[in-house]
């Protein structure tokens, strides 16, 4: 029943109704449009921008460093690295981890393979210590920078709880 006792026209339902689903319709495609452009316009922690990646496997790691100084001398290039995959990707190496810092035994977590000119190629800021060593192989030194989301992963509250403390995967320190 409508105003005053009169009854409502299915026309004028339909009308009414039709209104409301307009405005949920344009409402619902605000929201979806904001989100995409949070998403897309996100600080992600490293440059994702004039960033070109090639693939490089087999015999090629055997020249990989021929051709990243023959790429360097390019003034144009302003950084060259290697890596397994790259930050923000969802192709990851999955590992298994155990920690002191754990009360887990095991911990399955991703990593990425990469070379000590990584952090400065992608303009990846570190909270606490320090980047790899520039000079040496540093899957023969063992050195890991791992990111917030691990250090939640174990309980870790202060980044700085995580320097020097020993990390195993599979057995090996």
């Amino acid at each position: 029943w409508g105003q005053y006792g009169k009854k409502l026209s299915f026309r004028q339902i339909l009308v009414t109704l039709q209104f409301g689903i307009s405005i949920a319709l344009i409402i619902g495609s605000i929201s979806v449009y904001l989100q995409l452009e949070f998403f897309s316009n996100k600080p992600l922690g490293f440059n994702k921008k004039n960033i070109i990646l090639l693939p490089f496997e087999g015999k090629m790691l055997n020249s990989y460093d021929s051709f990243r100084e023959e790429l360097l001398k390019n003034p144009l290039i302003q950084g060259v690295c290697a890596s397994s995959n790259v930050p923000g990707s969802r192709k990851f190496s999955d590992c298994m981890w155990t920690t002191e810092l754990s009360d887990e035994k095991s911990l399955n977590c991703q990593y990425i393979r990469t070379d000590r000119n990584f952090l400065d190629t992608y303009k990846i800021n570190i909270i606490e210590g320090r980047g790899f060593h520039k000079h040496g192989k540093e899957s023969e030194q063992g050195e890991y920078l791992v990111n917030e989301a691990f250090l939640r992963k174990i309980g870790v509250h202060e980044p700085a709880e995580v320097l020097g403390k020993k990390f195993m995967t599979y057995g090996a320190e």
